[in-house]
């Protein structure tokens, strides 16, 4: 297949449910601006794609639909967001007893609360509070601080509810359960340790040249109020020498365009802008949500080297983790 076939064959889709679960700084329509990285560069599809901070997954989810990969692996810190894919992606049984869970739910404030205070014992427990919080707080945020959808009164038109379209979510989800044999690895783990997944290591070391990390970390700004793993300096540092030394394969990563950010980045040879549209949601002073929409950049940071759009790197040929810088490009993604 040339390259021209590949990028005729592969159109991205990013509907608003591509994910089962909204995620804040999520970046389903960003599959899009990786795919035309995969188009200038590559000439097959990917034999693996890892998001080892996969949130929503909505990235790694497109390109396997789209047939740009033909294997994702995921995994994250939060142990509600790793296990909801292990289950998502895991045994049948499992799986239908998450999905009885969601049809029998009801979606009520009293829930609300009772979910947020469960202590989950098990894969399938933790799988439903991720989802049901993910879908009944402000903006999709986890964290322990995060208000339901409509306030405590319940006084807005958005109501805890309305994020909530069942029927849907269920039909989501079994189209992502019938894709389980292409998921190598969903779990929870940190990012330096999903490549000792037996499955997973044994692709990157045979075929790393077939491999694409797409690495989005916790942001140095505001981090802390949305997730429930954040990092630290020494902990960006650590990431920083990760990517360099020990990460095999293509890697693309973004980060919030921030001083620290551009300090700690500022000798990658491969360094471009990100327009990014977002939507967010926000509690007002009567805790009804309220949607804003915003501008902001992120740095987008890459191993693809040394070549102009439309020129092709063979994946036959070595990998290359220096070279010369990039030219620049104009990026244009949108958060969901």
């Amino acid at each position: 297949m040339n390259n021209h076939e590949f990028i005729a064959r592969r159109k991205i889709n990013t509907p608003p449910l591509i994910s089962p679960l909204r995620y804040p700084g999520g970046k389903r329509r960003f599959a899009r601006s990786i795919a035309d990285i995969l188009n200038a560069h590559l000439t097959r599809p990917l034999s693996l794609f890892i998001e080892p901070f996969a949130g929503s997954a909505a990235v790694a989810i497109a390109l396997l639909e789209a047939g740009y990969t033909e294997r994702i692996a995921l995994c994250d810190t939060d142990p509600l967001i790793g296990n909801f894919w292990r289950v998502v992606f895991g045994g049948d049984r499992e799986f239908s007893e998450l999905c009885e869970w969601i049809e029998r739910a009801p979606i009520t404030l009293d829930q609300f609360h009772e979910v947020r205070g469960l202590t989950p014992r098990t894969s399938v427990e933790a799988a439903f509070k991720c989802l049901f919080l993910n879908r009944t707080s402000f903006s999709g945020v986890l964290h322990r601080w995060a208000g339901p959808i409509g306030g405590s009164r319940q006084a807005s038109p958005y109501t805890i509810d309305c994020r909530f379209p069942r029927e849907a979510i269920l039909h989501r989800l079994d189209d992502l359960h019938r894709m389980k044999r292409r998921v190598l690895y969903a779990g929870t783990r940190s990012y330096n340790r999903i490549a000792s997944s037996a499955p997973v290591g044994r692709l990157v070391a045979a075929q790393p040249q077939r491999v694409l990390w797409y690495l989005d970390p916790p942001f140095f700004c505001k981090a802390e109020k949305l997730y429930n793993h954040v990092f630290g300096p020494s902990d960006h540092r650590r990431f920083r020498e990760f990517v360099d030394r020990k990460l095999s394969g293509h890697w693309i990563v973004s980060y919030d365009d921030v001083p620290q950010a551009r300090s700690l980045w500022s000798d990658c040879e491969s360094l471009t802008e990100a327009s990014l549209t977002y939507s967010a949601s926000a509690a007002s002073r009567k805790g009804v949500e309220r949607s804003k929409r915003g501008r902001a950049r992120e740095l987008i940071l890459s191993s693809f080297f040394g070549a102009s759009p439309g020129q092709v790197i063979s994946l036959h040929g070595p990998h290359r983790k220096r070279g010369p810088a990039a030219p620049a490009a104009d990026w244009q993604a949108a958060k969901a």
